[in-house]
């Protein structure tokens, strides 16, 4: 008989891989139902999904129990199956962390009737009486690390802004996007409120930010459409985001779809690899490492007190509220991960390897702690008058606008001039040629015997020589008389560039002079 049972469970399992996929098949075969115990994850499209299942298999073997583990493949139907057959296989404790918070009351009300303790495990499990406890890291804490981080990068304490931020959380039927997203405002809402920070796409409200599945290509998808709508012609300086999955679809959209100057702050969570080299090379500022071998630990500990008939660790008895009930909490301790301290907190714990981050250890050591950038915008103009045809009197209008680095370096530059001509004959203006642009002007321009596109080319030539100077390397820069125009004494230069520069060098300085 027990043969005949071994077989027909084996026989169901091939029918579920058949009719789930392989997410849904069980990675442990159950020895024992008298130290059975369920663990329901969600998915392994998540790599933090797999480390906890494996994790918490390995560590409830070890101590002896026999374990059925099994992953719903984002699908709650599966996942309610899953959890039925654990029921009906006489599983002792069940383990879920849910695909929807709201979607297992049914199935838990079977387990409770015959007396089936269950933990939620890092995802509450809602309006259900049937949860005993509860399994997490502080969630809270994992969003005001996330704020925090964001206010520190932009200098928001010190009173600096206006910068652009966007917002992406996870999915909606999770209940953890609720600590996450609001611990994260509770720190960075006063800065919208007095416009420090701005929001140019207006998508603050979690309902609206939220992603379903925390899928990677529907944040890649949403964030291309943000900045091809909303910033065409603006910089984006931040992103909070909830989770790496979350990040790593909008660092696609960054590398895709954004022309900025400037390379936004953004957060995120879990420390997954895929994201790691991004962190590492500056594209993503930080992640929340919440170490899964902690929480496997902890929920262990929890499962074998049970099995004991013992009171299993506790360190929260007001916090998560499920709809029907506060559940007793346990909450691990999360840590920002940056690149300052990513070796020690992943690679020196043994979390990972050098090989899995794809990182030779020998020619790439951890890089040392990098402050975030300061970037300080200016403008300046610069005002002459002359003769330029006999009745004529001219104003020309050089202006430029420059961005400086935390050292006194440009970062980026624009440059163009404007004249405004008027006819002195009888005082009136005509207004046919007031103040229009070297484009609007073109071969009217008449300071310089080039076009109005070789001059062009030449002013881009020259914001390019001024890229990456000081004021004080411009300011010693060789020049030379030559006719009426004043240009680089460098021949070289003078190549690329044969306008008179000496009016572009001053309100470039002058501009960076107002850079603040």
């Amino acid at each position: 008989m027990k043969k005949f049972l071994a077989l027909f469970l084996a026989l169901c399992l091939v029918v579920g891989l058949v009719g789930c996929g392989q997410q849904s098949s069980s990675s442990s075969t159950p020895a024992s139902a008298d130290n059975l115990v369920g663990v329901a994850m969600p998915t392994k499209d998540l790599q933090r999904w797999n480390q906890d299942g494996e994790n918490m298999k390995t560590l409830l073997e070890k101590a002896g129990y026999s374990v059925d583990l099994q992953y719903g493949a984002n699908d709650i139907a599966t996942q309610v199956s899953q959890i039925e057959n654990m029921i009906a296989n006489g599983c002792k404790v069940l383990v879920i962390a849910s695909i929807d918070g709201d979607s297992l009351g049914t199935v838990l009300a079977q387990a409770k009737e015959k007396n089936i303790p269950v933990i939620a495990y890092d995802r509450l499990i809602m309006n259900s009486d049937a949860v005993t406890y509860y399994a997490t890291f502080d969630n809270w804490l994992v969003g005001t690390k996330q704020g925090e981080f964001i206010e520190e990068q932009l200098g928001l304490k010190d009173g600096k802004g206006p910068f652009n931020i966007e917002f992406i959380t996870g999915d909606p039927g999770d209940n953890n996007i609720n600590f996450f997203f609001d611990g994260a405002m509770s720190i960075l809402q006063k800065y919208l409120d007095n416009g420090q920070l701005v929001c140019p796409s207006g998508q603050t409200e979690k309902a609206v930010v939220a992603t379903a599945n925390w899928a990677t290509d529907a944040a890649q998808a949403r964030f291309e459409h943000i900045l091809s709508s909303y910033y065409a012609d603006k910089q984006l300086d931040a992103v909070l985001a909830s989770n790496d999955s979350t990040a790593c679809g909008v660092e696609n959209a960054l590398a895709s779809s954004y022309s900025g100057s400037v390379y936004p702050v953004i957060t995120g969570q879990d420390c997954d690899i895929a994201i790691m080299k991004n962190l590492i090379e500056g594209k993503q500022g930080m992640s929340v490492f919440k170490d899964t071998r902690t929480l496997a630990a902890k929920v262990v500990e929890m499962v074998d007190a049970i099995m004991q008939g013992k009171e299993p660790p506790i360190n929260d008895t007001e916090t998560y509220n499920n709809g029907v009930r506060v559940v007793p909490s346990f909450l691990c301790e999360p840590v920002a991960c940056t690149v300052a301290n990513y070796k020690e907190l992943l690679i020196d714990s043994g979390y990972y390897t050098f090989e899995q981050l794809g990182i030779d250890p020998n020619a790439a050591p951890a890089p040392e702690a990098v402050p975030a950038a300061e970037y300080k915008p200016g403008m300046g103009i610069s005002l002459s008058t002359g003769s330029s045809k006999e009745g004529n009197a001219q104003v020309d209008a050089t202006v430029a606008a420059v961005v400086l680095d935390a050292e006194g370096k440009i970062v980026a530059a624009k440059i163009d001039v404007a004249q405004d001509k008027m006819d002195v004959t009888d005082g009136q203006v005509d207004a046919e040629k007031t103040f229009r642009t070297k484009k609007e002007l073109k071969e009217e321009y008449g300071m310089s015997k080039i076009g109005a596109v070789e001059w062009y080319i030449q002013a881009k030539n020259f914001i390019e020589f001024v890229a990456g100077k000081t004021v004080e390397e411009l300011k010693a820069v060789e020049l030379v008389e030559d006719g009426s125009h004043t240009v680089f004494a460098d021949e070289t230069l003078k190549a690329s560039c044969s306008i008179s520069v000496k009016g572009m060098i001053d309100v470039v300085v002058l501009a960076a002079g107002y850079a603040d």
